[in-house]
Parts: C-alpha cells; sequence; structure tokens
C-alpha cells in the first residue's frame, strides 16, 4: 500500500506555495487560491472542464519539460568541453596515424578496451594496419553499444573514429603502406 505522504504535492500558484495536496484537493485549492486572490478576465477560468483531465501528469509532464531544457544546456556544454579535448588530443598530429595511434589511451576511457601501442612498435606498415584496425574495434558504433557505454564516450569515440580515419587514408594515399 502507497504512503499517503508519498502521494502529496508541492506546487506554485502564482507566489502562493500549495503544500502537501493528495491530487483530489489539488484542482480545488487551486481553484480556491485563483478565485480569492484574482478577480476580473479570468473568472470562471476554474471551472472543471479548464484544466487537464490528467492533472498529475499534466505537471510531471511540465517538470520534464523544464528539467528536459536544463539537460539540453548541460549536454552542450559537455559537448563544447570534449570536443575541446578531442582537439586538444589531435592538435598537430593530422594526418599523423602513428602519433595518434601511439597517444590514443590518452583521449579514451580506461573502460575502453584499448591497450598502449608504443610509437616504436608501429613503425612498419603492416603494425600500424594492425594498430588502426584495433583501434576500429574499440572505436566501432555496435562495439559500443554493446559495452554500454555513455553518450559522452560514445560521442569522443565517434570523433576519435573519424580522426583516424582521415588519418589512415592520408597514409594509404601516401604510400607508406
Amino acid at each position: 500500500m502507497e504512503n499517503a505522504e508519498e502521494n502529496k504535492f508541492h506546487i506554485f500558484h502564482g507566489d502562493h506555495k500549495i503544500n502537501n495536496l493528495h491530487s483530489g484537493e489539488m484542482m480545488e485549492n487551486i481553484c480556491l487560491q485563483s478565485e480569492t486572490s484574482h478577480s476580473g478576465p479570468h473568472d470562471g477560468a476554474c471551472k472543471e472542464e479548464n484544466f487537464p483531465v490528467d492533472i498529475e501528469g499534466y505537471l510531471v509532464q511540465q517538470l520534464s519539460d523544464r528539467t528536459e531544457g536544463i539537460q539540453n544546456i548541460s549536454q552542450q556544454e559537455q559537448i563544447e568541453g570534449l570536443d575541446a579535448r578531442v582537439w586538444e588530443w589531435s592538435r598537430g598530429k593530422e594526418g599523423n596515424i602513428r602519433s595518434l595511434l601511439s597517444t590514443l589511451q590518452y583521449i579514451l576511457w580506461p573502460e575502453s578496451g584499448w591497450k598502449q601501442v608504443p610509437l616504436v612498435d608501429i613503425i612498419e606498415g603492416p603494425s600500424v594496419k594492425k594498430a588502426y584496425q584495433k583501434a576500429l574495434l574499440c572505436l566501432h558504433p555496435d562495439k559500443l553499444q554493446q559495452k554500454g557505454a555513455s553518450w559522452n564516450q560514445k560521442y569522443i569515440a565517434e570523433k576519435v573514429f573519424d580522426i583516424l580515419q582521415e588519418a589512415w587514408e592520408h597514409f594509404n594515399s601516401i604510400g607508406q603502406f
């Protein structure tokens, strides 16, 4: 059986806080607040047909919409931070697949599955290809989904994946493989 305290609400109406109302009392108290504090063009606005049928659902949706807006702002700031990290990692290494692969551990998270590859181990073309293929396995979106990666890990992986692909194309175009 649910605790009666769990079914109570704290809502605001104008400048008045309406505390601990059960959903059945809520509409009546909102109307009382409205009728005692306002008169004029909104007279009769508290008729039952003017309220949403599911006031609890309505309030939850309003809160959800506000929270989502806050999260979007926060997520945008996080994306900018992640972009800065990726840019800092790749700066000066554009097109240099060996340098990117040998420093990949600095941009990836510990649970990514990437094992550090020393630069001296990827001097030869075939060893570069092998390290590149291992990196793609760690960064591939399907693998990340299987591992349950967070959205920011997926975001970093996508950016790093693109950078490595460009560097690989450059590596192949100059015939080092």
